[in-house]
């Protein structure tokens, strides 16, 4: 039997389009594919530039004045992209562009290359302008530009000094991070006698700076600028002292001053921290929980503990929070004091209930179910569930100190699921059938079993409408058939 011929079987094989076209392209003369691929390259406004870059790089280089328009053409503005798709394409036309003008940019000075790269990344904060980059593509052209920003600063010719202002001057008008972190990004590519005069010159520009007298970022982004560099470098050496001399200088708000007051205090300088909690009091805005939090800071750390526990005890009645309510016994064992705390404020708690509105209810009630729940006041606790109404969160916890007393555990739970499902949506009926099952879950009796099979069947009576919550109660807890 003869075998059949493999090499036909290839033969007869199709090529791949591209090798059908290289086929093809060999056919042609030289003259006809040079007129052909330039009817191409003219029909399309990026491979026009592409190979225009191509062309001056193969032709003997470009000078600085061709590099800088080829930037201008390699980063369009006015284009008004705002899709996803199209932004995507913008800036994947501007790397590759980038990438080809590299070895164009990397042939010349470097103090040229500097200008040059400068230059292309402002374009490139304008495009911001008529391209909404909310995706970010923006950066790996950006990336690509700061590295060779960076080959090119490690070349530069300048002094130590030259250098170290010009990076000072970067980050002081670097609004939208552009050069990276100054200094720490540039310490492999300048010297360790550039980066000591660069702390040097920041210190003496901040110690000419005036005290901050206005909002004008204009002015601002100097102080914040040379603020980062000294006081990153206080924090690394935990130089609280330095960290005050620096925030005194732009201080402006209410925030500043109390920051300042937290500073003294751990300095013991109290006469300043008094003052500065004074200067925080009367800022727009102050906030009175802050002010007080750090009065109180102030009072313990000079030893007035019976002046801080008074002065709780006023916080707590000003605003009557659980929180408010722990620092208040925290600071009562700390006075020694003989007073029970707890009951005054429960006692104080319950005469202010009925003369709420129902908000005030809910913020008093919470407050005071968050104390029962603390102290494990069980009975308290359940009386007070089924007077005021509560988030599920308190009715979880109460349900599950309670575990042991079944009949009342299951009431929370079912007071619980009812509420999920009054929600009308598939996540909270899950959340309510999970309720029921933790439920079912606290005893194996038979008469616990007859209590949630009479409560389901209430719950299916109840909620018969909502049918997606049946059918999940219906799978979780299937019906009794009735045996005739």
């Amino acid at each position: 039997m003869n075998k059949p011929e493999v090499t036909d079987a290839l033969a007869d094989k199709p090529a791949s389009p591209i090798a059908r076209i290289e086929t093809f392209l060999r056919q042609q003369n030289k003259e006809q594919l040079i007129s052909d691929l330039l009817n191409l390259i003219d029909s399309n406004r990026q491979l026009r530039h592409e190979w225009l870059i191509r062309a001056e790089n193969g032709l003997g280089g470009m000078d600085k004045a061709t590099v800088r328009k080829q930037i201008t053409a390699a980063i369009p503005h006015n284009q008004f992209c705002y899709s996803y798709s199209e932004v995507r394409a913008y800036f994947a036309n501007v790397e590759h562009s980038l990438e080809l003008l590299a070895e164009s940019i990397d042939h010349l000075p470097p103090a040229d290359q500097i200008e040059l790269l400068e230059y292309a990344l402002e374009r490139i904060v304008n495009t911001q302008e008529s391209v909404d980059d909310s995706g970010g593509f923006r950066y790996e052209s950006i990336n690509l530009i700061h590295q060779l920003y960076l080959d090119a600063f490690e070349a530069l010719d300048w002094s130590d000094g030259a250098k170290a202002d010009h990076l000072i001057e970067l980050m002081i008008n670097d609004d939208y991070n552009l050069y990276g972190e100054i200094p720490e990004g540039y310490i492999k590519v300048v010297s360790p006698h550039c980066i000591e005069l660069f702390y040097g010159k920041v210190q003496s520009r901040w110690d000419q700076l005036p005290p901050l007298e206005t909002e004008e970022w204009s002015v601002i982004r100097e102080y914040k600028a040379l603020q980062r560099v000294l006081e990153g470098e206080a924090r690394a050496h935990n130089d609280t002292a330095t960290l005050v001399w620096l925030n005194q200088k732009i201080a402006r708000h209410f925030r500043d001053f109390l920051q300042l007051a937290e500073w003294s205090i751990e300095l013991e300088q109290f006469d300043e921290a008094k003052s500065f909690i004074e200067k925080a009091a009367n800022q727009k805005y102050a906030d009175d929980a802050d002010i007080h939090r750090v009065k109180q800071k102030l009072l313990l750390k000079t030893g007035k503990v019976s002046d801080a526990l008074e002065a709780q005890w006023q916080q707590f009645q000003a605003i009557p929070s659980f929180a408010n309510y722990q620092s208040l016994i925290t600071i009562a064992g700390q006075a020694q004091s003989k007073k029970d705390w707890k009951a005054t404020s429960v006692d104080w708690l319950k005469q202010q209930l009925p003369n709420k509105t129902v908000f005030g209810k809910q913020h008093l009630s919470g407050t005071l179910m968050s104390i029962y729940l603390a102290d494990s006041d069980t009975d308290e606790a359940w009386q007070l569930s089924r007077n005021y109404e509560f988030d599920v969160s308190y009715l979880k916890k109460l349900a599950t100190i309670l575990a042991q007393d079944v009949q009342k555990a299951s009431t929370l739970y079912v007071q619980m699921a009812e509420h999920y499902v009054h929600q009308t949506n598939n996540d909270s009926y899950r959340q309510a059938i999970t309720l029921l099952q933790e439920m079912a879950a606290l005893s194996r009796s038979s008469e616990h079993q007859s209590n949630i099979a009479k409560a389901l069947d209430r719950m299916r009576e109840t909620f018969r409408l909502k049918r997606n919550f049946i059918q999940w109660l219906n799978e979780a807890f299937p019906l009794q058939k009735t045996v005739q």
